[in-house]
């Protein structure tokens, strides 16, 4: 169900740093950790997603638009898919963060990261 604040309201409303943060700063962020810190960076990359998650959700709790259930946290690509599907925000988000993951991956190769 699609609240009448998103057919009403510019979708950047909905698109808050938080999400921006979850759908494409979080894998730049992770590359950098691999490199720094590659023992402590998946402990470090999961609070900060969770974090993330969490504040995205009261967001849009907040402003009373569609939020996918908890439980997509596990399949992050899938809930950032519901999100903006579901609240008519376009899916310039989920190919970003496809791009992001791409790029982390080609990165992570590039500068030859083991994984811990």
């Amino acid at each position: 169900m699609v609240s009448a604040y998103n057919r009403t309201n510019s979708s950047d409303l909905l698109n808050n740093s938080n999400f921006q943060f979850l759908t494409v700063w979080i894998n730049i962020i992770y590359i950098a950790l691999m490199v720094v810190a590659p023992m402590y960076s998946p402990i470090i990359f999961s609070v900060m997603t969770v974090w993330s998650f969490i504040n995205d959700r009261k967001f849009l709790k907040a402003h009373h638009a569609f939020v996918p259930h908890w439980w997509w946290y596990f399949l992050l690509p899938v809930y950032i898919f519901k999100r903006q599907h579901n609240n008519n925000l376009g899916l310039l988000w989920f190919w970003l963060y496809w791009v992001s993951v791409l790029m982390a991956v080609f990165v992570m190769i590039f500068l030859d990261v083991k994984l811990p």
